[in-house]
């Protein structure tokens, strides 16, 4: 008989940091809380497939046999996977593989290394898959650094699944302004018949669009758990992360492939070539079932789709603006290099950005003159010198003080949750 509810985590990257006072990482610490929370909340087992780089080692059995997790380590199954130098962090390939491993699992919930779970979630969970085959929770409730501890801010800061104020739920691409994507729920074995998440997309960010989008090509339909919110937890979000973390280059890596995929798909309302889409499934389907015969996992984005050309640049207008890679409310210089950034990566003027991106008008408050100024103090300084920049502009201390404060320990876990529905 199947067991009920497993979750599924992928990882790559350092986890400890010794100058920090819990000893962790930014990626490190939201995992970790991450997996003590699913546990919590009573999963049957969690599964974590870690990326290991060639020179690299693992970091989740390190950080299992540290004892941080206090006797949970028994609920927690990882398995490291060999990634070429050079690939994008392979997050839906890791989840693939956590997929095939969890063979003795009814349901399975895909969660990013950074969302904290209300107890009971996998029941909750496992309901909801009697009915759908696909299915997400009602809200996902970011941490806002800048409201005080018992006040998380739910208008911009929610994602909610169940809402479509603009009448969009008729059309395949109604998605972006809505559907938390970092929390997705399926029946293990309707997910595997599908061709698990994409393997042409690598690295994060617009990978969660795609599955969704192939769900509706599918005529799935997807349910949702009602009122059920999850909380993600904050990370910095500005350029400077970004670069960093890889984050910020994956975003318009993805997102140009996403503009092909639109484009050579010719979707249009509830229309698609339904052949393109059935080469595209054959392909998908085919990646999914080599896993398990590949040594290192060497894809980049859309490298197993041979239509798609890396080097160009397939702009689409209707979808997938040329964006820069920015977050609400970051300072002038954050802003004017997202914006300098998305210009070198789409080969337009800064100018162009600006008038494209229309979308974003609400996220900028700069205009071209600070852009323009800003791309010469640029060319004067070094790369080190442009990290020194934006740590004058961006401080972790106060996201991680109120991080700790929200976190003092798993009893207050739920309380939290409370706190943040009622606010």
């Amino acid at each position: 008989m199947a067991k009920n509810i497993a979750y599924l985590y992928s990882h790559g990257g350092e986890v400890f940091d010794g100058s920090q006072p819990e000893g962790f990482t930014i990626r490190g610490r939201n995992i970790f809380f991450s997996i003590k929370s699913a546990i919590a909340s009573g999963a049957d087992r969690v599964f974590v497939s870690e990326a290991v780089y060639p020179d690299k080692t693992g970091q989740i059995r390190a950080l299992m046999a540290s004892g941080k997790f206090g006797g949970l380590e028994k609920h927690i199954d990882v398995s490291e996977y060999h990634v070429g130098k050079g690939v994008p962090f392979p997050k839906n390939y890791l989840f693939n593989r956590g997929a095939q491993r969890a063979r003795d699992f009814f349901g399975l919930v895909f969660s990013d290394s950074d969302v904290l779970y209300k107890p009971g979630f996998p029941s909750r969970a496992l309901s909801v898959l009697k009915s759908y085959e696909f299915a997400q929770p009602d809200a996902v409730l970011f941490l806002d650094p800048t409201c005080s501890r018992e006040q998380y801010r739910a208008n911009f800061t929610m994602k909610s699944a169940n809402t479509d104020p603009r009448g969009y739920k008729s059309a395949i691409l109604w998605l972006p302004g809505e559907m938390p994507g970092m929390v997705n729920i399926v029946r293990r074995d309707k997910f595997l018949e599908i061709g698990g998440f994409s393997q042409a997309i690598s690295g994060v960010n617009w990978e969660d669009m795609e599955y969704q989008y192939r769900l509706k090509m599918l005529g799935k339909q997807v349910g949702f758990i009602p009122d059920e919110h999850v909380l993600h937890m904050f990370h910095p979000r500005d350029v400077k992360f970004a670069k960093k973390e890889g984050t910020g280059s994956m975003y318009l890596v993805n997102l140009n492939f996403m503009c092909w995929w639109v484009s050579h798909l010719r979707i249009a309302g509830n229309s698609f070539d339904h052949r393109k889409f059935e080469e595209y499934m054959k392909i998908i389907k085919a990646s999914l079932d080599a896993n398990s015969s590949v040594g290192a996992y060497v894809n980049l984005t859309g490298s197993i789709i041979p239509q798609f050309n890396p080097d160009m640049r397939y702009r689409n207008y209707m979808f997938g603006q040329p964006e820069p890679y920015t977050d609400w409310n970051q300072p002038k210089e954050m802003q004017c290099e997202a914006i300098l950034w998305a210009a070198e990566f789409w080969r337009v003027s800064p100018e162009e950005i600006l008038r494209l991106s229309k979308s974003y008008n609400r996220a900028f408050t700069v205009s071209l003159g600070d852009v323009l100024e800003h791309q010469k103090k640029r060319s004067g300084h070094s790369e080190g010198e442009l990290d020194d920049l934006f740590n004058q502009v961006l401080s972790e201390d106060e996201a991680d003080r109120i991080f700790e404060e929200a976190l003092e320990g798993d009893d207050n876990l739920d309380k939290e949750f409370e706190r943040a529905i009622r606010n």
